[in-house]
């Protein structure tokens, strides 16, 4: 029979061993066993103020002008909208992505905040 002791610190032990891969890939950007490529991130690309002035009923070319290229688009036909991703790092470090969903008339119509390694 296992001591009580030894069976807690095995599953201590265990936790930590899955826990120090994730915080691992956390900072060398990796995300869900896939790497993200970080080499297009810049300073202006960290924490949120660089988006903070995005707004509903923006128009694209405001857009662009303020956040620069996309690095994605992704077409949605249902609602007639397209997001412009962005590649950041947030505040806190982690990788995340800026989505600025445009509807078909080119006008901002929300903005979506998905962090990719918590």
């Amino acid at each position: 029979m296992k001591h009580p002791r030894h069976s807690a610190a095995i599953a201590a032990f265990s936790l930590l061993a899955a826990i120090a891969p994730m915080h691992a890939a956390a900072d060398a950007g990796v995300v869900a066993g896939e790497r993200i490529d970080v080499s297009h991130w810049s300073a202006a690309r960290e924490g949120e103020s660089w988006f903070a002035a995005i707004r509903a009923g923006m128009p694209a070319s405001e857009v662009l002008e303020r956040l620069g290229e996309p690095d994605r688009r992704m077409r949605f036909e249902r609602s007639r909208t397209t997001a412009w991703d962005y590649d950041y790092r947030d505040s806190w470090g982690y990788a995340a992505e800026l989505s600025v969903v445009l509807d078909d008339a080119g006008r901002v119509v929300d903005t979506v905040r998905i962090r990719h390694d918590a």
